[in-house]
């Protein structure tokens, strides 16, 4: 018998539920952020979270598994987005009709889906919601510097008129030129009769 103890792993990048990780990612990474815009993907996600944590939290509570699909507010953030009615029924939830209506139900058989889209949710919106910030800082950012570059150029502006101004008012009081006085000993300017050997009559 070997005494040799076998390596102990630390780290295990692989576990069971790494493919539904990943297959929730995918969803929401391919389907809700690049088939909406950023504004709509984030609160449709905050939406469908708020409906799975309502149901983590109360998992006996029948008022938190299901949800009518005409709402205004659920046609608004689940049914019209791109993407959101896949990620609803790959978290466990079906189409139901009651009295000539349709309900979305939760089953209650899929809690693992239910809990690990659920805090893939969560890491995708942390994300998200970093990047949006960032962006809106980066805007603002830019429309300071706008601003700031457009009040330099009007200041500019201004002092290039009260320069010409004061230029154009020290040329109004300044006295009129006078012509350049002939040199005293300077050549005097000869008779044109004598240049060419006549005589002055």
């Amino acid at each position: 018998m070997s005494l040799r103890k076998k390596p102990q792993t630390l780290y295990n990048s692989f576990d069971e539920e790494w493919d539904l990780r990943q297959a929730f990612r995918r969803r929401i990474d391919r389907d809700i952020l690049e088939g909406n815009s950023p504004k709509v993907a984030i609160e449709s996600l905050k939406t469908v979270l708020r409906l799975t944590r309502n149901i983590l939290a109360h998992p006996e509570e029948e008022k938190y598994r299901r949800f009518k699909i005409n709402n205004d507010h659920i046609k608004s953030k689940i049914v019209e987005p791109k993407g959101t009615m896949k990620l609803v029924m790959d978290l466990g939830f079906h189409i139901k009709a009651e009295n000539f209506e349709s309900y979305v139900v939760f089953t209650g058989k899929r809690y693992s889906e239910l809990r690990v889209g659920s805090s893939i949710m969560e890491e995708i919106l942390e994300r998200e919601i970093k990047k949006q910030e960032e962006e809106e800082s980066r805007r603002e950012r830019e429309k300071v510097e706008l601003e700031a570059y457009k009040q330099k150029l009007h200041d500019q502006f201004l002092d290039d008129r009260q320069s010409v101004s004061a230029r154009l008012q020290r040329e109004r009081h300044l006295p009129p030129e006078k012509g350049i006085p002939a040199r005293k000993d300077g050549p005097k300017i000869a008779n044109i009769a004598t240049i060419y050997g006549c005589s002055p009559t």
